[in-house]
């Protein structure tokens, strides 16, 4: 549902350009191949705004469902470029017991030295034996959190998403070339 207000919201937003921009008079006429270039942009960018603004409600529904007391069976840090603290825990539910890692959603971004700092303090956070709590999914109890709601990466994919739709429908927009009028 959040895709297709964004989507709308992207188009009226556009529309709104396309008034003000078509007041002036002298903007360059797009050559075919741009214009092929700009719908795909935008049918691109559409289906990537819904399948993201889907993850983003996804992630979001974590923060609703049950809690469940995990233990941690193994703490530590991986990678080599995309270092991050790999955090694995066993939780219970009914007479099931689950296994599951998470990264806690640390972001994958800034110097080799800060990551490393930021995946080893988590992880002496998260020592082998503790306690802490897990949300799970009720409808499939294997799929399970620690540190639930989205992480930030969602909303950067969902805003590079609709940033390049509304860059789609404003090449778009663009006026045409009449068919009678020669090429310069």
């Amino acid at each position: 549902m959040m895709g297709y207000i964004l989507i709308a919201g992207a188009i009226l937003l556009v529309l709104v350009l396309r008034i003000a921009l078509g007041r002036i008079t002298d903007l360059p006429v797009p050559p075919r191949w741009a214009r092929v270039l700009f719908v795909m942009l935008a049918a691109g960018s559409a289906a990537m705004t819904i399948i993201e603004a889907g993850n983003l409600t996804e992630a979001n529904q974590s923060k609703e469902w049950p809690e469940v007391t995990a233990i941690i069976v193994s703490s530590e840090v991986v990678g080599e470029r995309a270092i991050r603290p790999e955090i694995t825990y066993r939780y219970t539910v009914g007479s099931v017991e689950y296994e599951n890692s998470s990264d806690l959603k640390v972001p994958m971004f800034g110097g080799k030295r800060k990551k490393y700092d930021v995946a080893h303090e988590l992880t002496q956070r998260y020592g082998v034996g503790d306690t802490v709590t897990a949300r799970y999914n009720p409808e499939k109890h294997a799929i399970s959190v620690l540190t639930p709601g989205a992480p930030w990466s969602i909303y950067g994919r969902l805003a590079s998403a609709v940033t390049l739709f509304v860059c789609g429908l404003g090449g778009m927009s663009l006026p045409q070339r009449n068919r009678n009028q020669a090429v310069t």
